[in-house]
């Protein structure tokens, strides 16, 4: 069954070529062309998708057990997060296993000063050196170039201050990969500890790319490091610097690759964060994680000469993949609606493939890794209410406008003029689709749909806020 199901997701994908060939030998309109190419494309990124699990089930783990052992600091980095969570943190990480010498940081920013006097009384009775900067300069990347430049650590292992280690070996199962001086980092698994079907999709959205893209990226030369879970070589930092952006990891990963400075991966949790546990919060992240990624562009193009082809296309599907995602999904939306206004059969049978076969194929990849119908299909939904998000985000950061990403968790986003703000745009498409679902007809199903998925953000905003 484990084979059958993408036999049959790939089999589906190889019906764009006929659907494509129908479609633009009856009807040479230019939207159904675009339709077209934009099925293709469709079928490319599921087929793509699919050979990126099959690899990442053949990558070993890839533990390499310590035979030196230098020292290291264990470091916490937090932001206005709440003390108690701290606290568990710090005392989990206090039980990493190492046989040489250790030393404990938080890096705080905290704008709160009562949030930042508790932490500093938590890291005196628990032993880890507390470090606050009152001004929060260069984001995440301008707290570890400043940790950096005073460490007299070799390596330092960096976690997010909501998670908790739960295996403590991590060092002594990952440090060997440093007896290689060339070796800058190590990236190990990254995962949250999501109850129920809204938290498991929201995580699935994100641990799709951490199970399945990064160590298949790794193992072709592409390692990256994600932020937090991972080790870093001290003397790498001192030739290629944190950039201090909102995704300082991407873009530190960037800059080790141009200096060919490789990292490994290791295919194993050792630390477990705090899941999102509010719509709000969910697409608040992936706005920021998109307005840094654009910020990236301008470093993409001043290297563009310099890299080979095989590069190109990593650097590509990293930057641009999840803006080519909403875009053509927004644009597949827009398409079908257009033509649906006076169907024919062939542009009915375009529609409905361009509209089922996503969710299909994300449903047969939560299969594989062993999601529920109802989560995985709740993923895809997740997924969706993010391409309006995505599309502005990139709009501001590539016009240079400043964000405010804190906006979307505070309390009006349930109610009056907050909650219009966030779900506008989704919400005057939604009601566009309803508009043209009647009378009834074959394509009333279509249109249905995507009403439904242009809906859901506002839906979960109310449900799960």
């Amino acid at each position: 069954m484990r084979r059958l199901l993408p036999a049959m997701v790939i089999l589906i994908s190889l019906f764009a070529l006929p659907i494509s060939y129908i479609l633009i030998s009856s009807s040479h309109t230019p939207l159904a062309i675009l339709l077209t190419f934009l099925i293709l494309f469709t079928s490319f990124f599921a087929i793509s998708g699919l050979a990126y699990f099959m690899k990442s089930t053949a990558i070993p783990v890839g533990t390499s057990p310590a035979s030196s052992f230098p020292s290291v600091a264990v470091v916490s980095v937090s932001y206005n997060e709440d003390p108690e969570r701290v606290r568990k943190s710090l005392s989990s990480l206090k039980e990493m296993e190492w046989k040489g010498p250790m030393n404990f940081y938080l890096l705080d920013d905290s704008s709160n000063p009562e949030i930042a006097s508790e932490l500093e009384k938590i890291c005196k009775s628990l032993g880890v050196n507390f470090v606050h900067r009152p001004e929060r300069r260069g984001f995440k990347g301008g707290a570890l170039n400043d940790f950096f430049s005073n460490c007299k650590d070799e390596f330092a292992v960096i976690f997010d201050a909501d998670e908790r280690l739960e295996n403590p070996k991590m060092l002594m199962e990952c440090m060997g990969h440093f007896s290689d001086p060339q070796i800058a980092f190590v990236q190990t698994g990254k995962t949250t500890s999501a109850h129920g079907p809204f938290q498991k999709a929201m995580d699935e959205t994100n641990s799709t790319f951490f199970d399945v893209v990064v160590p298949v990226n790794a193992a072709e030369g592409f390692a990256m490091f994600l932020g937090s879970c991972g080790i870093i070589r001290k003397s790498a930092w001192e030739k290629v610097k944190f950039p201090e952006i909102l995704v300082e990891d991407v873009g530190f990963s960037f800059r080790l690759l141009q200096a060919n400075l490789p990292g490994r991966c290791v295919k194993r949790i050792y630390a477990r964060g705090e899941p999102m546990k509010t719509f709000s919060q969910f697409r608040a992240q992936h706005a920021r994680y998109i307005y840094g990624i654009t910020q990236l562009i301008p470093f993409y193009l001043s290297n563009f000469s310099s890299l080979s082809i095989k590069r190109h296309f990593f650097y590509f599907v990293q930057i641009f993949g999840l803006h080519y995602l909403s875009a053509a999904q927004f644009l597949i939306s827009l398409l079908v609606l257009a033509l649906l206004l006076n169907p024919t059969p062939e542009i009915l049978l375009g529609a409905a493939f361009a509209t089922f076969f996503p969710p299909i194929s994300v449903m047969v990849l939560g299969w594989l890794k062993g999601l529920s119908p109802r989560t995985s299909l709740l993923a895809y939904l997740l997924s969706f209410s993010l391409i309006i998000p995505r599309m502005l985000s990139a709009l501001k950061a590539f016009l240079g406008f400043k964000m405010g990403f804190s906006s979307t968790n505070n309390s009006k986003d349930k109610d009056g003029l907050g909650f219009l703000t966030h779900n506008l745009p989704e919400l005057v498409l939604a009601i566009s689709f309803l508009y043209f679902l009647f009378p009834l007809s074959p394509a009333s199903i279509i249109l249905a749909w995507w009403a439904l998925l242009y809906a859901g953000p506002a839906a979960m905003q109310l449900i799960k806020k």
